[in-house]
């Protein structure tokens, strides 16, 4: 439920009485930084910060030219990551006082849609529980 529900609450005299309900706010906290993923991923494999630094640059550089490339990423137990493409269209243009077709190409959008998987959705709903 977006924030702002309404929620039927009571039926009075006048007729239903309207107001909103607000869901919780996400939690405040800044996000995650490159530093403290490596940091972190240093001390869960045992690797060093410069070895879990030059995998993650890694990592990054691979998605990103896979990602640019207009290919689908699908990272296990993360999620999906698609790159969105507008598809082509014909549309008429005027240019002085007549109308001239032109076909515009399939391009990308420049926008990633991600689809989480399974296992981070359960994640997600774990931690909220506890």
């Amino acid at each position: 439920m977006p924030v702002g529900y309404v929620d039927a609450v009571g039926a009075g005299e006048e007729g239903i009485n309207w107001r909103p309900k607000l869901l919780p706010e996400p939690p405040e906290g800044k996000p995650a930084t490159k530093s403290e993923l490596v940091s972190e991923a240093a001390s869960r494999s045992g690797l060093t910060r410069s070895d879990v630094d030059k995998a993650y640059n890694a990592l990054v550089a691979v998605m990103l030219d896979h990602l640019a490339s207009g290919g689908k990423l699908r990272v296990d137990k993360l999620g999906t990551f698609t790159v969105m493409v507008k598809p082509p269209v014909d549309r008429a243009l005027q240019r002085q006082a007549r109308f001239k077709q032109r076909r515009m190409a399939a391009r990308k959008t420049g926008a990633v849609r991600f689809a989480p998987a399974a296992a981070l959705r359960q994640a997600i709903t774990e931690h909220d529980e506890a």
